[in-house]
């Protein structure tokens, strides 16, 4: 075989590795991503069957008040407390994914109709005491209720939780694992091709030192990482976040090959290949290019604090028509307009001002009904920060407000969330990073941000965020 022989054969061989690696890593990072969600799921189970708890130990503790004082708040305090236990318990219910869960949450409906009926009728009994009979029932009927939570429903959530959190951890070290096979492989052959042609041995065992060195600084390095993961539920989740970013780094040379090289097959060798291989082609493209999208937006999620500028005076009102300016072409295409009135000069990072703003408006004119063109209004006015107690002015409140599809408030918290989509890809692109990224802008400026929205009658996000900074608030995560 002729020297050029075997360089392409070396080439060639490298080019098969990276493709395949990178699959694997997709596939992977996927995986993660279903994952996270997953445990996110479980962990709003077990808080809402610690709720549940509370809530009848509250209703029974209203009963218990009502009957020795006759005092009519206690009777509102019962009726809170149903509320809020059915409420929870509708919450458990729509995030079961087992017949298992599913059954638990079967047994616990007729105990818990059974107990509040019973709670009511004494509650509302007039003057009349309970029997010893009906105490005693609603005595066992609590403490069925409280074991069925205790014993199975926390239980298996709390397990669900640990489980779903062992498998992303896992998952992490396989990718971590696809990415050093993928670096020691193509060290590899890089050494195995330089030997065949004759050339440069001794920088070739020069460079196999250099790497094997680096492997062994990334394998500390990734160790630490994992094993900081599992100290306790908190922190994982934090360390999770800490991955997207140091594995986004890491992804981008890989990806950045995957695609290079895919083009240069298409172009230079697609007239050999048959549909189904340019189809695979096509769809190896397709999936770089989405992992590519979803790397960019985790280092921007990650750079909110890592690559945070200091706190200045920011004109929201300019940092606002700079962003219409440059969503000028989304806003032709749907035939959509941006009204702006009367924002404030806060102190702030302008660049995360933008960003934020840029994801707010841009969701306002993504997600529009097809039969209405987009309107979105961003106003401000003055605000004494969340829940009110902060002192008269020292906050502003700036809100979105849009006439799109809107949403059902139940995914009110969810949507902040990384990762978390209410609509398939083929329906709006996007990776749902966008609120994720604003709501830690917003915390690391001291701020709160919430939403209210209605399915086909728009939403409206409001961003409470203070006027003047008196120290730079920093992240968690920093």
């Amino acid at each position: 075989m002729t020297t050029t022989g075997k360089l392409w054969l070396g080439f060639g061989t490298l080019i098969l590795l990276l493709v395949i690696s990178g699959v694997a890593i997709i596939v992977r990072v996927w995986s993660v991503e279903r994952e996270v969600k997953e445990m996110s799921d479980a962990r709003d189970r077990l808080s809402a069957a610690n709720q549940l708890e509370t809530n009848i130990f509250g209703y029974a503790l209203a009963i218990r008040t009502y009957l020795q004082t006759r005092d009519p708040t206690a009777r509102t305090d019962a009726a809170k407390e149903a509320e809020k236990a059915e409420w929870n318990l509708s919450d458990y219910k729509n995030r079961a994914i087992t017949d298992r869960q599913r059954e638990m949450a079967e047994r616990f409906l007729p105990m818990w109709l059974e107990f509040r009926e019973l709670g009511a009728s004494m509650l509302y009994s007039g003057d009349r005491l309970p029997t010893q009979e009906d105490s005693t029932r609603l005595y066992d009927l609590r403490s069925r209720l409280e074991i069925l939570l205790d014993e199975e429903m926390q239980t298996e959530a709390a397990a669900s939780y640990v489980a779903y959190r062992q498998e992303a951890m896992l998952d992490i070290k396989r990718i971590v694992l696809f990415i050093l096979v993928l670096l020691i492989a193509a060290a590899v052959i890089a050494l195995i091709t330089s030997l065949l042609v004759g050339r440069g041995v001794i920088n070739a065992e020069f460079a196999l030192q250099q790497a094997h060195d680096e492997l062994e600084n990334r394998v500390r390095n990734r160790t630490a990482q994992l094993a900081t993961a599992n100290e306790d539920l908190e922190r994982s989740n934090r360390e999770l976040e800490q991955f997207a970013s140091v594995a986004s780094h890491d992804l981008q040379e890989p990806l950045r090959k995957i695609q290079a090289f895919g083009d240069r097959l298409s172009s230079k060798f697609g007239d050999q290949l048959t549909d189904q291989g340019l189809d695979y082609m096509e769809r190896i493209l397709a999936s770089a290019a989405r992992m590519r999208t979803l790397i960019d937006d985790l280092l921007s999620f990650s750079r909110v604090a890592t690559k945070a500028q200091p706190f200045v005076s920011t004109d929201l009102g300019m940092v606002a028509r700079e962003v219409v300016a440059d969503l000028e072409g989304r806003m032709e295409q749907t035939g959509g307009t941006v009204e702006l009135n009367g924002l404030p000069t806060i102190d702030a990072d302008p660049l995360q001002m933008r960003q934020m703003l840029q994801n707010l408006i841009g969701n306002g004119l993504k997600f529009h009904r097809t039969t209405t063109p987009p309107v979105v209004k961003v106003r401000s006015r003055r605000s004494s920060g969340p829940n009110g107690k902060g002192q008269p002015d020292q906050f502003c409140e700036i809100i979105v407000e849009d006439n799109g599809i809107g949403f059902e408030e139940v995914y009110l918290d969810r949507i902040f969330e990384l990762f978390q989509r209410l609509h398939g890809r083929n329906e709006y692109e996007g990776t749902g990073m966008g609120l994720a990224i604003c709501r830690k802008i917003v915390e690391r400026h001291g701020g709160e941000i919430t939403a209210k929205s209605k399915p086909g009658q728009g939403a409206t996000f409001f961003v409470t965020l203070p006027v003047r900074q008196q120290i730079e608030v920093k992240s968690t995560y920093e």
